[in-house]
């Protein structure tokens, strides 16, 4: 078995979404390195009314934002809280 075979039939904790983003990024780089270099400091947990949930972490590679907001749900939920999107590197207005 390969290691992306093997990260593919992983158990991983939580929802299909959430599953899915880890098997994704993990052989990109890996999860744990990812979790250890942007420590978590806040979150606020998805519920279905809300319909998204977000995480705030530590971005000590940065002076200038020292925090990184991340966000996933809903689509419609999500890209309503949004004014830029960063494409190929650059920040642009949505």
């Amino acid at each position: 078995m390969t290691k992306d075979q093997e990260i593919l039939n992983r158990k991983t904790k939580g929802d299909a979404s959430e599953s899915a983003l880890i098997k994704f990024a993990e052989p990109l780089h890996p999860i744990v390195e990812y979790r250890a270099q942007y420590k978590r400091i806040g979150a606020i947990p998805f519920n279905s009314s809300n319909k998204w949930m977000l995480a705030i972490h530590e971005n000590k590679d940065s002076v200038t934002h020292p925090t990184i907001l991340l966000m996933k749900g809903a689509p419609e939920r999500v890209m309503t809280r949004c004014s830029k999107v960063l494409l190929n590197g650059k920040l642009h207005d949505m």
